[in-house]
């Protein structure tokens, strides 16, 4: 398995570490990762892919960083994963697994976003 540097993360106790590196978490349970146009292929497949081994990851998000745009990943009790999507500022992601809910205007704060909730300069012609 390689080594990632998430965006974020959640981590519940028991902590596991690498026992050569004390700041490598092995068992994260939620991972968010910003998206970028050099990134996003690699976000959504190949670290995925990787992330799905670890047996208590059960939440994924990515967020899009040229439009509003939050996909929430979610693995369920059968170990299967579920997805939705957040398109709207006025919307909340909730992370069920951890009593979380974050509204999508706190996670575009301080982004200025335009009426159909792409950023300036990103607009597809």
């Amino acid at each position: 398995m390689n080594w990632y540097y998430p965006d974020l993360l959640i981590k519940c106790p028991p902590y596991r570490f690498h026992p050569r590196d004390a700041n490598a978490l092995l068992n994260p349970h939620a991972i968010f990762e910003v998206l970028s146009p050099a990134t996003e292929a690699f976000d959504r497949t190949g670290k995925f892919d990787e992330y799905q081994i670890i047996p208590e990851f059960s939440d994924y998000v990515l967020v899009s960083a040229d439009r509003v745009r939050v996909e929430h990943f979610r693995r369920t009790g059968d170990g299967e994963w579920t997805q939705r999507v957040y398109r709207l500022l006025t919307q909340e992601l909730h992370l069920e697994n951890f009593g979380i809910s974050v509204p999508l205007a706190e996670i575009y704060e301080d982004i200025d976003v335009g009426e159909q909730g792409v950023l300036p300069g990103m607009e597809e012609s």
